[in-house]
């Protein structure tokens, strides 16, 4: 996660004050809260995106805390609500306030201005001590916070600045593992597939393509020695990785995206084992992300 710094700014032009009162005005009122916090998904490189939340707590402040944007009002944030909203990337001034005054003075001398980068998700914290300035929050503590708390729904945004949120899909995908016991795919000594291993990659095509909504890379890291802990002869290697390769080729998955690797990778944040789990000594291992 981005780190977010403010600096403050005095003297700025007024903010384009609108009381939270003028949203009670109309005939049929908004709910307070709407859905629960589900996940935070990555937003496009030309857009910077925010998540803007109060918890509760103890010392928590009974009145709306009213978020402006550039100068104009967003929304006010209930204790338990988030907001979350996407921006064009670059500086922009955010605060929130705890008043519902138009001449309150802070709104027009104290404002906090932060560049915010593109691609990146920044959580920001009310503070519940009436500073205007938010607490950027590192993503893991701000998401289990979040768990507890509620969209607020009962406002009209009225900040020129907000973009449409638009979402990066492929980096929204964790990487993935799986393995697949060595011995299930060939008999010892052997480059042919067996009956088994044939239908053992096509169960693994089948989940990958199932598990991913779109596969960007697919690297099978090939199994260099026998169960003895032998090196296998290199011919019989590129024989093994021709046929696992032409056999997930088979079944759907790009050519073009499938690379026979060498090099052990950082465990994937999902493991799935085809078949039975084997010892690492005792399995091929195949990314997807």
């Amino acid at each position: 996660m981005a780190t977010l710094h403010f600096a403050w700014r005095c003297g700025l032009a007024a903010l384009s004050f609108v009381a939270a009162a003028e949203a009670a005005t109309h005939t049929s009122p908004r709910p307070l809260f709407a859905e629960k916090f589900n996940v935070t998904l990555p937003v496009v490189e030309n857009l910077t995106q925010i998540i803007y939340y109060r918890e509760h707590a103890e010392f928590t402040q009974t009145a709306g805390a009213n978020i402006y944007v550039d100068g104009q009002f967003h929304t006010s944030l209930l204790p338990g609500g988030y907001t979350a909203f996407c921006l064009k990337p670059g500086p922009h001034r955010l605060g929130a306030y705890f008043t519902q005054g138009a001449i309150y003075p802070g709104k027009s001398t104290h404002l906090y201005e932060a560049n915010l980068q593109g691609g990146q998700t920044y959580f920001l914290r009310v503070n519940e001590y009436g500073v205007t300035e938010p607490q950027a929050i590192d993503r893991i503590q701000a998401e289990v916070s979040l768990q507890t708390i509620f969209r607020q729904s009962h406002m009209l945004n009225r900040a020129s600045s907000i973009q449409a949120c638009a979402y990066d899909r492929d980096r929204e995908q964790e990487k993935r593992q799986y393995s697949i016991d060595i011995e299930v795919l060939f008999p010892p000594g052997s480059s042919a597939l067996s009956e088994a291993g044939r239908e053992a990659l096509r169960d693994l095509a089948l989940t990958i393509r199932q598990d991913l909504n779109r596969i960007n890379q697919v690297s099978v890291l090939n199994q260099f020695h026998d169960q003895q802990g032998n090196a296998l002869p290199e011919t019989l290697l590129k024989q093994r990785a021709k046929a696992i390769r032409n056999q997930l080729i088979n079944n759907a998955l790009p050519s073009s995206l499938i690379a026979i690797s060498s090099q052990l990778q950082p465990d994937a944040a999902h493991q799935t084992c085809i078949g039975e789990c084997a010892s690492p000594q005792q399995r091929i291992v195949v990314y997807a992300q």
